[in-house]
């Protein structure tokens, strides 16, 4: 028979010493964003974007700014592009969408939608694409075709 022997829980476990440093009011860690660089931020990225902060930010990389900029609410002017034309988004416009509406049907022939983009100052995939969005055009995989066979 086995004899079990008795474990005392009250001896106390001895001192670890502090893992974290100590915490002294008023004073961060270096991760935290400081008022002054959110007045950097809220002066440089209007105007310039996220490249125009970095230089005055040293300790801080460009998708910290992007993330700093959208939790502060901040939106820019600047297009990042070098032709300075907006992007994509600028594109949604009731006239644009009564444009194609009306010049889809008359488009025929090779390269028609092409030139169309050319004309109207839009990338063709982009045409295309909207074109879809407001049910003007079918891609090639909507279109019905012959069914597969099955044994």
């Amino acid at each position: 028979m086995v004899t079990l022997t008795p474990v005392s829980f009250a001896n106390p476990r001895g001192h670890a010493p502090r893992l974290s440093k100590k915490y002294v009011p008023g004073r961060h860690a270096e991760t935290y964003w400081r008022a002054e660089e959110d007045a950097i931020v809220r002066a440089h990225y209007p105007k310039g974007g996220a490249k125009a902060c970095l230089p005055h930010l040293p300790r801080r990389n460009i998708r910290s700014v992007y993330q700093r900029a959208k939790k502060l609410g901040l939106s820019t002017t600047h297009t990042g592009r070098r032709d300075g034309r907006r992007a994509r988004g600028a594109l949604l416009s009731p006239e644009m969408d009564a444009t194609i509406r009306d010049r889809w049907p008359s488009l025929v022939g090779r390269g028609a939608v092409s030139r169309f983009a050319d004309e109207i100052d839009v990338p063709r995939w982009w045409l295309s694409a909207r074109g879809l969005c407001i049910s003007r055009c079918r891609t090639k995989r909507s279109r019905p075709g012959p069914r597969p066979r099955t044994r």
